[in-house]
């Protein structure tokens, strides 16, 4: 594979990940990658501000932008279509800062759809992408409307791509349960099938594989439904919400503005520098079912984000949780799962 992002500014285990999604590499991505409104996503983290506490341990910086790459190399491994591909490293263009914390500033803490603006403006926006998309023959309309490409993205309870890098990478990056050896034996097991839609989906090639996938999507499906996300999410919210408030950013901001810049007018600024100082030195939340006699705590629900694979059985395709007694034993567990109604920080 020869992309100088990749090769320059990922690291080995970043590296070696990239190459699993796909072993040949799609270089008519090049051009659309070193654009302004690609390089915006660098500064963009994929884990929402969980980057910026001890309440979280993520490994290493991962972006809005590696999120896209990873995404096409799936998509092009996947399709070898080169409409879906430029479609899928372009899906988040749209992605502010903080990405879903903004959901929580506009109060669509359990949708988290708000946030992401206009694809089709941006592109429309931009001379030099319009221009690509004339080179490579392509519209518009090939690149948005993403519900049209079902192994992009489509509705939960499905799998698209979208979906399954975000369990890859929270599996290696962020709650680290997998090393790059089981994300390749994983990845390896999955193969395009038909689902109940008579869609394309991505699947399994049987039961097992399927199986050991669905422990990692348990893992990371609670990973984003206990208190230690929600607060995070919640905390970094209100912070920003503070800032538009007195005018120090505005909305638009957060669509141009890098994590670090924004973080630096949280630091500095009176009112927040000992909380943000607080909250980024925090390694454990306090739980309570009564509202706690603090200044600062959060109770909010969250969005369930969950995924049942398709697998192979006996020539059938069928989701997982209809021939596997423990999926579903695992799918009720987080389906019922209620963390404690409220969570503080302890000074």
């Amino acid at each position: 594979m020869i992309l100088s992002y990749i090769e320059n500014h990922a690291n080995d285990e970043l590296r070696e990940y990239f190459n699993i999604l796909s072993p040949s590499y799609p270089h008519f991505l090049d051009k659309y990658i070193n654009t302004p409104e690609m390089r915006r996503l660098h500064s963009v983290g994929f884990f929402c501000g969980l980057d910026y506490t001890k309440l979280h341990s993520v490994k290493y910086w991962y972006s809005r932008f590696d999120h896209s790459i990873a995404c096409a190399l799936m998509t092009w491994n996947f399709t070898n279509d080169k409409k879906q591909t430029i479609a899928a490293l372009l899906h988040d263009l749209g992605t502010p800062a903080f990405s879903h914390c903004i959901d929580y500033l506009f109060g669509d803490i359990e949708n988290q759809e708000s946030s992401e603006i206009s694809v089709e403006k941006i592109l429309k926006d931009s001379e030099l992408l319009m221009s690509y998309f004339d080179m490579d023959k392509i519209k518009i309309s090939d690149v948005i409307s993403l519900e049209k490409y079902t192994v992009l993205e489509n509705k939960k309870p499905k799998l698209c791509v979208d979906r399954l890098d975000g369990v890859l990478t929270t599996g290696l990056i962020y709650k680290q349960f997998f090393m790059t050896d089981e994300i390749k034996d994983i990845y390896n097991s999955i193969v395009i099938l038909k689902n109940e839609d008579n869609e394309d989906e991505l699947g399994f090639k049987d039961i097992n594989s399927a199986y050991r996938f669905f422990e990692a999507v348990y893992k990371y499906s609670m990973a984003l439904l206990v208190n230690e996300n929600k607060y995070a999410l919640q905390f970094t919210s209100d912070c920003l919400k503070y800032l538009v408030d007195i005018g120090k950013i505005s909305i638009e901001s957060l669509y141009k503005h890098s994590e670090k810049d924004i973080i630096s007018l949280i630091a500095n600024d009176s009112k927040l520098k000992e909380s943000w100082q607080i909250f980024r030195n925090a390694s454990m939340i306090k739980r309570s079912d009564d509202i706690p006699a603090v200044d600062y705590y959060v109770s909010v629900d969250a969005k369930k984000r969950y995924v049942i694979p398709l697998c192979l059985n006996d020539g059938n395709c069928v989701r997982l949780n209809t021939v596997s007694k423990e999926c579903q034993r695992l799918l009720d567990d987080y389906m019922n799962f209620e963390d404690s109604k409220y969570c503080f920080i302890e000074n």
